[in-house]
């Protein structure tokens, strides 16, 4: 759970999620439109990954009160292409994100997702709630910040060892590392 949140589930899920974001803010304001758009070999863009997450949060902060559905979201090409329209885009998503606080975690949401691999469109509905859906928000991103410092590192930009590293791996990682001072043999 993010420092300083309250132990209200939505609140907690905020402000976790909204440590990640705010990685991906710091990320966002030092990096040139050049990095931003490059395109590694087959891999998209740090640009295409920025939007694909924003449009997450977005779809669901819009549709809340509809069935969500993550793949209809509205692909906002100029996210995308320029940094500055991201880190404006962020901002809003951070501030709308906050005024989620007076739902409860419980809620129940409806989800649709495009699932079948047999070529139909026919969507899949689940229940879900606000809670399991900040969750999935969370992992979600983690996930994209993850691709974003892989391909930041290759186009040789330095991107903090925390940045885009799940809460499970860092506390692995607090948990398995050698007392300071201690020497290894």
């Amino acid at each position: 759970m993010a420092k300083g949140f309250g132990s209200d589930p939505v609140t907690a899920l905020q402000g976790d999620n909204d440590v990640y974001l705010d990685q991906l803010m710091r990320f966002l304001e030092r990096i040139n439109t050049g990095d931003y758009r490059a395109a590694n070999g087959a891999d998209a863009a740090i640009g295409t990954h920025v939007r694909h997450v924003l449009e997450h949060y977005e779809t669901l902060l819009r549709e809340a009160d509809l069935p969500i559905n993550y793949d209809r979201r509205t692909r906002d090409l100029a996210v995308e292409q320029c940094p500055q329209t991201a880190i404006a885009s962020l901002q809003a998503v951070r501030a709308q994100l906050h005024d989620l606080a007076d739902m409860a975690s419980e809620q129940t949401l409806t989800v649709a997702c495009s699932c079948a691999t047999d070529g139909s469109e026919r969507p899949t509905v689940v229940t879900s709630t606000l809670g399991r859906e900040l969750m999935f928000l969370q992992s979600h991103t983690v996930h994209h910040l993850a691709l974003i410092a892989v391909l930041a590192r290759q186009r040789g930009m330095s991107v903090p060892t925390d940045f885009g590293v799940a809460p499970a791996t860092l506390q692995y990682r607090a948990s398995t590392a050698p007392p300071e001072g201690s020497c290894a043999r």
